[in-house]
C-alpha cells in the first residue's frame, strides 16, 4: 500500500495480478507490460506511458490516469469505475467488456478504441473535447 514509484521504468516486465493500493506510479514507464488482473485501486498513474499495455481484467477503480499514454492497451474486462481518463490517450485500446461507470473522460481520445457493444456513454463523464471512434457505415 502507498508505494512511491514514480518515474521508474517497469516497461516490458510481467506484474500481472501485482497489488497496490493508493500508491504512486505517476510518470512511471510501463510501456507493453503485463497488469492482467493487477489491482491498482486508487493508484496515481498521472502521465504514465502504458502504451501496448495488458491491463486485461485490471481492477483500476479510482485510479488517477490523467493524461496518460493508453493507446493500444487491452482493457477487456477492466475496472474502471470513477477511474480519472482526463486527457487521457486511448486511441486503439479495447474496452470490450470494461465497466466505466462514473469514469472521467473529459478530453480523452478514443479514436479507433473498439467500445463493445455494452458501453454506456451516458454512465461517463465526458464533453466537447472527447474524441469518440467513428461510428460503422
Amino acid at each position: 500500500d502507498g508505494e512511491q514509484l514514480g518515474w521508474w521504468n517497469l516497461a516490458g516486465r510481467d506484474l500481472s495480478g501485482i497489488q497496490i493500493t493508493k500508491g504512486d506510479l505517476q510518470r512511471a514507464s510501463l510501456r507493453g507490460t503485463d497488469l492482467a488482473t493487477a489491482r491498482l485501486y486508487s493508484v496515481n498513474l498521472e502521465g504514465a506511458d502504458l502504451h501496448g499495455a495488458r491491463l486485461w481484467h485490471a481492477d483500476l477503480r479510482r485510479a488517477n490516469l490523467g493524461a496518460a499514454d493508453l493507446a493500444g492497451v487491452d482493457l477487456r474486462g477492466a475496472r474502471l469505475e470513477g477511474a480519472n481518463l482526463r486527457n487521457a490517450d486511448l486511441r486503439g485500446a479495447d474496452l470490450t467488456g470494461a465497466r466505466v461507470q462514473a469514469a472521467d473522460l473529459r478530453g480523452a481520445d478514443l479514436r479507433e478504441a473498439t467500445l463493445g457493444d455494452g458501453f454506456d456513454r451516458a454512465g461517463v463523464l465526458f464533453d466537447s473535447l472527447t474524441r469518440w471512434p467513428d461510428l460503422p457505415a
